[in-house]
Formats: C-alpha cells, structure tokens, sequence
C-alpha cells in the first residue's frame, strides 16, 4: 500500500473507505479472532481475496513498528502465509517481539475497531492527525 503519491487526499481516503467497506462486508465469511485483554493497538492486518473469495484475513494487535502480532484466519492452506511463528489448523500467528504461545485468543465480532485503529495509524503515518 503507497501512503502518499498522486492521489489527493479526498482520493485516497476515498479508497480507503471503499476498502474498509469490503472487510466490513466479509468478516462474517471467516472466523475472527483477536488477543484477549488486549489494550494496545488494534488494526486490520492483511485481507486477501482469491476470485472475489475471501481467502484470508487478519487483524493486527501493535502496530508495525513496535511489538504486534497479527491473527490470520484462512479458508486455504496456512502454509502459504509467510513467516508464520505458530499454526494452528486454519489459524496463523505472526508476532514481532511477542509469545503467540504465551498469549490467549478470543472470537472477534466487531471489526469496526480494527477498522478505525488502522486508519489512525495511517493518519499518522500522512501527517494528517
């Protein structure tokens, strides 16, 4: 993703939010799951689409350059998510600086905060906040 370029910025938030509307319209399609009790940072991490089918979803705990671990459920075959710490069926966990062992999952229902988390983050990265 190119957090600057030729886009304006009513252009580029433009896409941002027809982005976010399509993770809104398929986290039903795969199980979510997030850190219990987590207080940090919360984000949407790597969607992925095969064919118009959701393949892949993830939802990030820390931001990218800090601490964060990313929870990736997949309709496919997890081995072809890279770097992956810890696999678990259909469930991936892919950490920076923390234990995935160490730490609890729980369902996730709601991803409107993951949602918001990233386009803060985001906003920060442009200046914007």
């Amino acid at each position: 993703m190119r957090f600057a370029g030729k886009l304006s910025p009513e252009d580029f938030w433009r896409r941002r939010a027809a982005g976010d509307e399509r993770v809104r319209v398929a986290a039903h399609l795969l199980p979510l799951y997030g850190i219990a009790g987590w207080d940090g940072p919360l984000m949407t991490g790597g969607w992925q689409w095969s064919d118009g089918e959701l393949e892949s979803a993830g939802l990030s705990h820390g931001t990218p350059n800090e601490s964060s671990l990313q929870v990736v459920t997949t309709s496919g075959d997890p081995a072809r998510i890279a770097h992956t710490l810890r696999m678990t069926g259909e469930l991936v966990l892919e950490g920076r600086n923390l234990d995935p062992p160490a730490l609890r999952l729980e369902r996730v229902t709601d991803v409107e905060p993951y949602l918001a988390g990233r386009s803060a983050y985001i906003r920060r990265l442009r200046g914007e906040d």
